[in-house]
């Protein structure tokens, strides 16, 4: 980051009077059929090797705006990039009760639903009292007194579901879990109420008050988290996806107000011929520009698996948007040159910048640190039960606070934001997924 910095204070003391450029108004997949796209794109395999510089030097500037880009260039190395229909693939009570089994250990006791029993809420009244919540002892005495506690658990060697959706409570000999399952989630965790807790939001006196930040302290090392992780799935028979992130947590019990262990939540992704990246960091709409004001199209989520692991193992398992491929459409697809891809990318950028409505100027700053060759999930015309999967670019922007007596960037990178562009056209992929 020390590098970029002065190239930041240069372009902001240059001449800010500079003409804002004529922009285009962003061409998006809610205006172009793919179909008909790819149809009139080149499909051959490549007669010579395709090759992206290490580098993408350059700048954007506007009379309000100057965004500094030196973004380091990633991709797979792949050869050719092909593009696949692929459709959803609803979890049924089979797979779900399949992969509870194999979560939870030595399953005692099943019941439907997250309702708490008499015992269960006499040891979490409990909890409450002795960290002084007295609010949420009260809750917890009135939700007793309101009746609807939960029966009995019902004694079972292992899982076995009726149907989806559904709901279940879990004893193990861990305590009580839970399993979750829908059409496009299926969600097990060693608490019922079990809640991830990221240092950002985790405060020195306690996860609800206090004012600075607590340090996590994992019991397990980031290396050996992904390794288990990893393991746990291939013993699932879970095969195919990549961890891209793992970052330190702090499994919390909301319900009995007590903290179960420290550990890392890993992000893993379905791994194609692309750079694999965080479902959550580019497919979470967020980042100072403003795209959503535009018609465009809106991607499918991708498919992500995330772990909460620590010493005591998995302990959290949450699988969003399982899909399958139905087709190769195209073997192998031709890529926009990179500098005309890069040229309309810069475009939209620009197009998208936040526009103040008065006089001033705005108290932060970006710059354009990564572009990856990844993939998108862009669904097809008319056709709302199949998308494309195909290649695209993601720009990674970087966000300073500015010293507004300065006007200089200060070091720390305060957010980051992810934007995708097809490889294809270069046409902007919107900010705002749909399920």
């Amino acid at each position: 980051m020390k590098r970029i910095i002065p190239l930041l204070l240069a372009l902001l003391f240059a001449a800010a009077c500079v003409p804002t450029p004529d922009v285009e108004p962003i061409v998006s997949h809610a205006e172009v059929d793919t179909e008909t796209q790819l149809n009139n794109t080149p499909q051959s395999a490549p007669t010579e090797r395709i090759t992206f510089p290490p580098y993408w030097t350059d700048e954007i500037r506007t009379e309000i705006w100057t965004v500094p880009i030196r973004a380091d260039v990633i991709t797979s190395g792949q050869q050719t990039y092909p593009v696949r229909t692929v459709a959803r693939c609803p979890f049924t009570a089979e797979e779900a009760a399949r992969l509870g089994n194999r979560f939870f250990a030595k399953v005692s006791g099943m019941r439907e639903g997250f309702r708490h029993s008499a015992s269960e809420y006499g040891i979490a009244l409990q909890n409450a009292v002795d960290l002084g919540r007295s609010a949420l002892a009260e809750n917890l005495q009135k939700e007793m007194t309101a009746g609807g506690l939960a029966d009995d658990f019902t004694p079972v060697a292992s899982l076995s579901l009726a149907s989806v959706p559904a709901d279940y409570s879990v004893k193990t000999d861990r305590g009580v879990g839970s399993l979750s399952v829908r059409d496009d989630t299926l969600l097990l965790q060693d608490a019922v109420d079990g809640t991830l807790l990221f240092r950002e939001y985790l405060e020195e006196e306690g996860p609800y008050e206090g004012a600075k930040p607590r340090t996590i302290h994992p019991g397990i090392s980031q290396s050996d988290a992904i390794e288990t992780a990893q393991r746990f799935l291939e013993d699932a028979e879970i095969a195919g996806f990549s961890a891209v992130e793992a970052r330190e947590a702090l499994y919390f019990d909301d319900f009995y107000s007590q903290t179960i262990s420290e550990g890392y939540l890993v992000e893993l992704v379905r791994v194609y011929e692309y750079v694999p990246l965080s479902a959550e960091r580019t497919q979470t709409p967020g980042g100072p520009m403003q795209f959503e004001r535009q018609d465009v199209s809106a991607p499918w989520y991708s498919e992500s698996i995330r772990l909460y692991v620590s010493d005591q193992g998995v302990q959290m398992m949450r699988w969003n948007n399982p899909l399958e491929v139905t087709e190769l459409r195209t073997e192998n697809v031709g890529l926009m040159p990179f500098r005309e891809a890069v040229t309309a990318i810069k475009r939209t950028f620009t197009y998208g910048l936040p526009q103040p409505e008065g006089a001033g100027r705005f108290g932060y700053a970006m710059e354009i640190t990564k572009l990856y060759l990844s993939c998108a999930l862009v669904p097809k015309k008319d056709d709302p039960d199949h998308a494309y999967l195909l290649p695209a670019w993601y720009i990674r922007v970087d966000v300073h606070d500015v010293d507004l007596r300065t006007n200089i960037p200060m070091l720390e990178v305060v957010d980051t934001a992810y934007y995708g562009f097809s490889a294809l056209d270069g046409s902007y992929i919107g900010p705002s997924p749909q399920h």
